[in-house]
């Protein structure tokens, strides 16, 4: 089930119960990049500072939404002020951190067709990052479900030295189905753990929103990050992105936008998946 609600994510997330959510994936609008036409938009603050402010503060509202043991996926652009990096996602990663969030990981998404860029004293910036951030210490992962091809062959992997299995050690890992899959010795069947750099394009969902989520790396933080029958939450959700791949992987979500235009969109997206088409 896709939920979506029009306003401003705060306002929104404040009349929700707590840890009403298993996982938040999102990714807000950089800082000076785009205007989309709303007062009360994100990004077009003058000061940078307040700009990352306001949107600790919408964090920490999820934080409150999110149960004990969920996960918070943040995938966040940089950019440049007179050819200075500004460092604008570890800048609110560490501020996040300060309000009491665990960083867990910073994933590099790699894209393979970057946009071109005119500059000639640096390289092309063909990448973004994807932070991981926990409510507890104890978190789900769905290791199993985010595991991926291994680089050498099964017959390889079967010479090897027999390994321990993998013993799970967060609160979703101890779980009947987790201990199943992951009890006594290690049986090659030619996956391996998932790594922290995903190659993936930026194209993706057909949608008139000028940066849509991509399918792909919406798909690896709802499984990295939601348990089959739980509810992700997209608090800038945009084309929607989060809310139609969290429904073709068996999860529920809540969408907010604040965008009037985007999230007509949004609701014809929803109303067509429940006529099935």
């Amino acid at each position: 089930m896709i939920t979506a609600h029009l306003g401003d994510a705060l306002s929104v997330m404040k009349g929700w119960p707590k840890e009403c959510v298993d996982c938040v994936t999102t990714s807000p609008p950089y800082h000076g990049l785009r205007d989309y036409g709303h007062e009360n938009q994100i990004g077009r603050e003058r000061d940078e500072e307040e700009y990352l402010d306001k949107l600790v503060e919408i964090f920490r509202e999820c934080r409150r939404v999110l149960k004990s043991d969920g996960v918070f996926w943040l995938n966040m652009g940089d950019r440049y002020v007179n050819k200075r990096l500004r460092c604008m996602p570890w800048k609110l990663a560490l501020k996040l951190v300060e309000d009491g969030w665990h960083l867990r990981q910073d994933v590099i998404w790699h894209k393979p067709n970057p946009m071109p860029e005119s500059i000639k004293s640096r390289c092309t910036k063909s990448h973004e990052y994807v932070f991981m951030f926990s409510k507890t210490l104890k978190h789900y992962f769905g290791y199993w479900d985010l595991r991926e091809p291994a680089k050498v062959s099964l017959e390889q992997l079967k010479k090897r030295k027999k390994m321990p299995g993998f013993e799970g050690k967060y609160k979703h890992s101890d779980s009947e189905h987790f201990r199943l899959r992951g009890k006594g010795p290690y049986k090659p069947d030619g996956m391996r753990a998932k790594r922290s750099v995903w190659t993936m394009g930026t194209t993706c969902a057909k949608s008139d929103h000028p940066a849509p989520f991509p399918d792909a790396l919406a798909r690896n933080c709802i499984l990295g990050g939601c348990p089959e029958g739980g509810t992700v939450l997209d608090p800038f959700a945009g084309s929607g992105t989060v809310g139609r791949v969290a429904n073709t992987l068996g999860r529920n979500a809540r969408l907010i936008e604040l965008s009037e235009e985007y999230f007509k969109h949004i609701t014809e997206m929803v109303e067509g998946i429940e006529d099935g088409n």
